[in-house]
């Protein structure tokens, strides 16, 4: 009996070593693939970011400096024309939140909003 289970025992090793190993890689992979997801998630949502860091920088710009409030109006505005570009131009997996109806209404409602920002801001009493 004592010989039968120390080659059990041998023959056991192995399988383990294998198993322990197995396991190493799949963590790895796993690391790897939840890595390569938040990669991608971010890419996802690079042109939406872009877009957003536009418009507030254009809220901020007509918050700090209020006599060249006109300035800042403009920066939001070029943001939603940005918007209107991205949407034109990029594939709907990067768009993020940017994609929200069909190719062609979404860029001609940013194209819209922006330009009646600026329109409404030059028609704004000074």
């Amino acid at each position: 009996m004592d010989t039968a289970a120390a080659v059990s025992a041998d023959l056991a090793a192995p399988v383990r070593i294998n198993w322990a190993l197995r396991k190493l890689r799949s963590e790895v992979a796993l690391r790897r693939l939840r890595s390569e997801l938040a990669l991608s998630r971010l890419r996802n949502e690079l042109a939406f970011g872009v877009v957003l860091v536009v418009v507030l920088g254009g809220f901020l710009a007509g918050w700090l400096a209020p006599g060249h409030w006109l300035r800042g109006v403009v920066i939001m505005a070029f943001g939603f024309w940005l918007a209107c570009a991205f949407r034109l131009t990029l594939p709907r997996r990067w768009l993020g939140m940017i994609a929200i109806r069909g190719r062609y209404f979404d860029a001609a409602c940013y194209f819209g909003c922006g330009s009646l920002i600026v329109v409404f801001a030059i028609l704004l009493p000074k």
